[in-house]
């Protein structure tokens, strides 16, 4: 009993997690319509692939479910093998997308580099093929076949074989979920340390206000990489437990793992919405938001919405003839170039090296990383 009001409560976030990658998708879109420089966002384009990504991992869910379609799973070793590949890709294939972000605020943060660079085209390429190369050697394991327990899974007759599958599972997690958190620490002791170094010197308050927006942005791009982190460790650990056959002592760690797998969804439509790129759609009015959930993300309203919402009535246009003089004069044009990109929001400088922030008031020098605006 206890086990089928599991299952139950198991498909019903599966379900909501479904729903909720749906809808990430569909953000997603409406914003590239909107705004086709998202577009060209490594960050925004991975999260797409994500959000893609979880229907594999959680329709695999229905497949281990014996109130499902595990109740009529096949016997076939050949269908077994089959099962053991899917889910093997369709995990890695999370994982791979998640290091692929990873990666590229490595290379343009350490390694300068260039927004146009090919190579940030092809991050989903390469974590698709990444993730086809890990999971392709399942399909001709010997000896797999369906085991029915509490839920469906695939064991392996040959000793060698089931050593090979655990080994090169957790090889591959655990390389991926290490690289992950040492970028992310990396990132943030490198912003810190740089925004404390700042803080002893007497600057222009403008390079503290950017240099604390770049932090702020910083911590919601490297959300994606941090739920990696969170939601596939347990499964790396796991997987080690139970290749040691603990028994009863994994129950509680098997439970953990499932209910986090279940809400992979929900956290990435949450992780989405606080996406800089999406609060630069906020600002902009591309996708319309209640007051509160303005409130909620800390983003200010736009002044056009909050006047709607005060007088009950659409703006009215002014009935004075406008002159040359009442004209309002253009916005300064802006003197650093933009040379590096991470996708965050518009205006946010990220020089490290105080002479050169002195500097660029007045040339377009070698900087580290520029974010350019959307607009």
């Amino acid at each position: 009993m206890r086990d089928q009001t599991f299952h139950i409560v198991y498909e019903l976030l599966t379900s909501l997690s479904i729903l909720c990658s749906f809808i990430s998708i569909v953000l997603i879109l409406r914003v590239r319509s909107k705004k086709p420089a998202a577009a060209n966002s490594p960050f925004f384009s991975l999260a797409l692939w994500i959000s893609v990504a979880d229907f594999p991992v959680l329709i695999d869910s229905y497949f281990t479910n014996p109130l499902t379609f595990g109740a009529h799973a096949p016997s076939g070793p050949q269908s077994a093998r089959f099962f053991m590949w899917y889910h093997m890709f369709s995990h890695m294939w999370v994982v791979c997308l998640n290091v692929m972000i990873a990666l590229d605020m490595h290379l343009v943060i350490f390694h300068h580099l260039p927004p146009k660079a090919r190579i940030r085209t092809w991050y989903p390429y390469i974590a698709t093929g990444m993730a086809f190369f890990v999971s392709f050697w399942y399909l001709i394991l010997p000896g797999a076949r369906f085991k029915i327990g509490s839920s469906i899974s695939v064991s392996l007759d040959s000793k060698m074989a089931f050593q090979f599958y655990i080994s090169w599972k957790c090889l591959w997690l655990y390389t991926a979920i290490l690289y992950v958190l040492a970028v992310v620490i990396a990132i943030f002791f490198t912003l810190y340390q740089s925004r404390n170094r700042i803080n002893k010197l007497i600057l222009d308050p403008e390079c503290g206000t950017r240099r604390t927006a770049l932090i702020q942005n910083a911590s919601k791009v490297v959300a994606y990489p941090v739920m990696l982190f969170v939601v596939y460790l347990p499964y790396a650990v796991n997987t080690l437990v139970v290749s040691f056959q603990s028994g009863p002592a994994s129950s509680a760690l098997d439970y953990l793992q499932v209910l986090l797998f279940t809400l992979q969804g929900v956290l990435n439509l949450i992780t989405l919405l606080f996406h800089p790129a999406m609060i630069s759609t906020y600002r902009q009015e591309i996708i319309p938001f209640p007051g509160f959930i303005y409130a909620m993300m800390d983003v200010k309203q736009p002044k056009c919405q909050s006047k709607r919402k005060h007088s009950g009535r659409k703006p009215e246009m002014a009935t004075h003839p406008l002159t040359i003089n009442s004209l309002p004069s253009p916005p300064p044009a802006a003197v650093v170039a933009p040379l590096y990109d991470l996708d965050l929001e518009p205006n946010v400088s990220g020089i490290f090296n105080p002479m050169e922030e002195r500097n660029s008031r007045h040339t377009s020098t070698i900087i580290l990383i520029t974010f350019r605006s959307n607009a």
